[in-house]
C-alpha cells in the first residue's frame, strides 16, 4: 500500500475475514472469563462444607455472597471508564493479578470476618475481566459473525461455572473447601503469564488515540497476515471521538431509554443467574439431594448454557438478539419453576435446571453481544461495563433475598417461583428494547431514502 493512504479501520475489520488472529484473541477471552465463571460458583460450592465445619448456618454466608459481589461491582464499574482512558490490556493484567493473590489468600482464612473481607477484594478483580473481554473480542470480529463469535468467547462463563461443580464434587471431599481457592487463585497467575504477551490492545482504541500509527499498523498486518499497512498511513473509525466522561455518553444522543432498558435486562437476569448459583447446592441438599448430585447438578446449569449458545448464535446473527432473548428469558421463568416443582428426583431436576441455564445463560450471552453493538468505541468498554455493573447490583439482592427464604423456611417451591420473578421482568425489558431498535432503525431508514 502507498504511503500515506487513508484506512477505515472499522471496514477493514467488519469485512474482512476471520483468521487466526481473531480466533486467537478469541481463545485468549474464552480463558479470562473462564476463571471468571469458575470463581462465582466456589462459594455456592464450599458453603454446606464450611457451615457445619464453622458452626454456622447456610444464611450465614449470605455477607460473603453480598462482599465478593460488591468487590464485583465496583470492579466492573471502574474498569470500563479505565479502559477506554488506559486501554483494555492494562486493566486485564491488574485484574488478573489481583484476582489471583487474594484468591490465594483466602486459603488461610480460619474465621467468617476475613473470609468477608478477602471475597470483596477478589472480586474487584472478577468484575474487571467480562467487560474487557468481550470488548475485544467484539472489536475485532467481523460484523456477519460478531454475535456468534462473542457468544462462543462467552462459553468460558458457563464452562467455568459448570466446571467448578464437577471439580468440587471431586476434590472438595478429598482434599478440603481451600482446594476450590487454590485451583481458582492459580489459574489467572498462570494466564495472565502468557496473555501479557499474546493479548493485543485494542486496535479501535489505538486509532482513536490517534499517536499509535506503528502499533495500528502491526496489528492490521498481523490481522490480515501481510504487510501492506505501515505507520505512514492515516487509519480511522467509523466513530466520531468523545469528550468527556465516558459514562455520560450512554444516555446522550437518544441513548438514555435503550440504555435503561438495557440496565434493566441485565439487572434482573443476573440477579437470577446468581441467586441459583449462590443457593441452589444448597437448596437441593436440603429438599434431600445428595451433596455431590447437588454440585453436579448445579454443574449442569451451566453446561445448559452452553448447549443454549452453540445452537443459537448463528440464529441469532441471522434474526438480530432482541427477539432471540425475549423468547429466552420466557422459557427460563417456565424452568426455574419447574425447579421447585421437580422434588429430589433427579431426572426431572437434570432437565429443568439444564433447559433453566441454557436460558438464562444464553440470554445473558447475547446481551453482552447487544450491549457492545449500541455503543461507540469510546465508550464501548464504558457501555459494556456499567451494563454488566448494574447487573451485578442487582445480584446483590440474591445473597440478601436467598438467605431470607433460607430463614424463613420457605419452600423449594416458594423458593424457585420467587427467582422466575426478575426472568418475566427481563423479557418484557429485552421485548421494550427490540421494538425501540427496530422503530429507530425503520426511522433511519427513511431519513436516508431519496426524495420522490
Amino acid at each position: 500500500m502507498a504511503q500515506g493512504n487513508v484506512v477505515n479501520v472499522t471496514e477493514l475489520i467488519d469485512q474482512g475475514r476471520f483468521g487466526r488472529f481473531q480466533l486467537w484473541v478469541a481463545i485468549w477471552c474464552g480463558a479470562l472469563v473462564m476463571i471468571d465463571g469458575f470463581d462465582i460458583g466456589t462459594t455456592a460450592y464450599v458453603v454446606p462444607v464450611m457451615a457445619p465445619l464453622w458452626q454456622l448456618t447456610p444464611a450465614a454466608f449470605a455477607p460473603v455472597f453480598l462482599s465478593t459481589l460488591i468487590g464485583v461491582l465496583i470492579g466492573t464499574l471502574s474498569s470500563g471508564p479505565i479502559a477506554d482512558r488506559f486501554g483494555r490490556k492494562c486493566v486485564v493484567i491488574a485484574a488478573a493479578l489481583i484476582f489471583g493473590g487474594f484468591e490465594i489468600a483466602t486459603i488461610f482464612v480460619e474465621a467468617i470476618g476475613p473470609f468477608i473481607t478477602l471475597r470483596f477484594l477478589t472480586g474487584l478483580g472478577i468484575g474487571a475481566l467480562m467487560p474487557i473481554s468481550v470488548a475485544l473480542t467484539a472489536e475485532y470480529a467481523p460484523q456477519r459473525i460478531r454475535t456468534t463469535v462473542t457468544a462462543i468467547m462467552y462459553l468460558g462463563f458457563p464452562m467455568g461455572v459448570g466446571a467448578g461443580g464437577f471439580i468440587a464434587a471431586e476434590i472438595i471431599p478429598t482434599y478440603g473447601w481451600q482446594s476450590m481457592f487454590v485451583i481458582g487463585g492459580v489459574l489467572p497467575i498462570v494466564l495472565l503469564a502468557g496473555a501479557i504477551f499474546a493479548l493485543p490492545e485494542s486496535i479501535r482504541f489505538l486509532v482513536a488515540q490517534g499517536t499509535q500509527n506503528a502499533r495500528v499498523a502491526n496489528l492490521l498486518n498481523r490481522l490480515t497476515g501481510d504487510a501492506r499497512f505501515s505507520s505512514d498511513d492515516r487509519f480511522t473509525i467509523a466513530e466520531e471521538k468523545t469528550k468527556g466522561f465516558p459514562v455520560k455518553h450512554l444516555f446522550t444522543e437518544g441513548r438514555a431509554v435503550t440504555t435503561s432498558l438495557l440496565w434493566i435486562v441485565f439487572f434482573c437476569n443476573l440477579l437470577v443467574i446468581y441467586f441459583l448459583n449462590a443457593w441452589l447446592p444448597t437448596v437441593l441438599r436440603g429438599s434431600g439431594v445428595p451433596l455431590n448430585d447437588a454440585f453436579r447438578l448445579t454443574g449442569a446449569l451451566s453446561w445448559g448454557g452452553i448447549i443454549g449458545i452453540l445452537i443459537l448464535g448463528p440464529i441469532v446473527d441471522r434474526l438480530g438478539a432482541t427477539r432471540v432473548v425475549t423468547c429466552l428469558f420466557l422459557f427460563a421463568t417456565m424452568f426455574v419453576i419447574a425447579i421447585g416443582f421437580a422434588g429430589n428426583s433427579i431426572p426431572l431436576l437434570a432437565i429443568s435446571i439444564v433447559g433453566c441455564g441454557g436460558c438464562i445463560t444464553a440470554g445473558q450471552s447475547f446481551s453482552n453481544v447487544l450491549a457492545a453493538a449500541l455503543y461507540p468505541t469510546t465508550a464501548r468498554s464504558t457501555g459494556i461495563a456499567w451494563a454488566l455493573g448494574i447487573g451485578r447490583a442487582g445480584t446483590l439482592l440474591g445473597p440478601v433475598v436467598g438467605a431470607a427464604l433460607l430463614s424463613a423456611n420457605v419452600s423449594a417451591q416458594g423458593i424457585f417461583f420467587s427467582a422466575g420473578v426478575p426472568a418475566l421482568i427481563a423479557a418484557g425489558a429485552m421485548l421494550l428494547l427490540g421494538r425501540r431498535l427496530r422503530a429507530a432503525k425503520a426511522a433511519l431508514a427513511i431519513a436516508e431514502a431519496p426524495s420522490i
